[in-house]
């Protein structure tokens, strides 16, 4: 599957339905390091998983720079790399969004807010692929079991980082 690198600890994020709370995972990076991770959180209502490293890391891993998914329009361009059998780079143009609402509790109030909850491209989009903008920014990963068009939006992806709790060792 692939994922992306999130933070110089060597988190990595994925889409969930690649991901066992269970099963420990080989990432190896683009230098050719790899690690032993294991699933830290996982949001499958939003499609994410963060894998953390099983041990600390010799050496910081170079981190992905966070774009805001609310700030692209439609028309603007997208970025992906990625793909089902080998690494691809491919370009398309963002062609929809799609919303969701929430609540948020503050003191003894509620209120709901609607966000954006996932985006659509003109072009294949495979599971765990990074979705960047013109300037190089993440502002999403591809998500679902087949090549589709479905992207998680990077501010999705950014809320959902504060829940993550450390690996459990063994």
């Amino acid at each position: 599957a692939n994922g992306f690198v999130i933070s110089e600890d060597g988190t990595v994020v994925t889409d969930s339905g690649a991901v066992s709370e269970e099963a420990t995972y080989i990432i190896k990076l683009a230098d050719g390091t790899t690690f032993d991770a294991k699933a830290a959180f996982q949001d499958e209502e939003r499609g994410v998983a963060f894998l953390k490293p099983v041990k600390p890391l010799e050496k910081k891993t170079l981190a992905v720079e966070w774009g805001d998914s609310d700030s692209v329009r439609l028309g603007g361009m997208a970025i992906v790399i990625g793909g089902s059998d080998q690494v691809a780079v491919n370009v398309g143009v963002i062609s929809g969004f799609q919303s969701a609402k929430r609540t948020i509790k503050k003191d003894d109030t509620e209120t709901e807010v609607e966000y954006r909850s996932g985006m659509t491209l003109s072009v294949p989009v495979s599971a765990g692929s990074i979705v960047l903008s013109g300037n190089g920014t993440a502002i999403g990963m591809g998500i679902g079991s087949d090549t589709k068009t479905f992207v998680a939006p990077s501010n999705v992806i950014k809320d959902l980082i504060g829940s993550i709790p450390s690996p459990k060792t063994e």
